[in-house]
């Protein structure tokens, strides 16, 4: 498939660091149930709000980072992989107030971008 050892090591990074993006952004509906209730002290009500909010702008975003992932495909895939990586470090560190904010703003930026 690829013709020097140098392109296969390429491909196996990147597949390394696509699987650890996939990983975080699948965890963050499961365990952030767990960590809304343990942290911060959120009643089910409002994890159930926090999670929710989450779920609704992943789905408000994956057409549109979908749609302009087909002009630059490589600029929008580099932004979407960066500000998920910020909001994933950033989130354990932010006040109770922020929390919902941050983990809507993780979800709309951890839609599926095709690289």
């Amino acid at each position: 498939m690829f013709p020097t050892p140098a392109l296969w090591f390429l491909f196996l990074v990147g597949a390394f660091a696509f699987s650890l993006r996939d990983f975080a952004g699948t965890s963050m509906g499961s365990l952030g149930s767990l960590f809304l209730q343990n942290a911060h002290g959120y009643d089910p009500k409002w994890t159930g709000l926090a999670l929710s909010g989450m779920f609704l702008s992943s789905a408000i975003s994956n057409p549109i980072f979908g749609g302009l992932s087909d002009r630059r495909r490589n600029g929008w895939t580099t932004f979407v992989l960066l500000v998920a990586a910020a909001m994933v470090v950033v989130l354990p560190r932010v006040p109770s107030r922020w929390t919902i904010r941050c983990l809507s703003c993780t979800a709309f930026s951890s839609c599926p971008v095709i690289p």
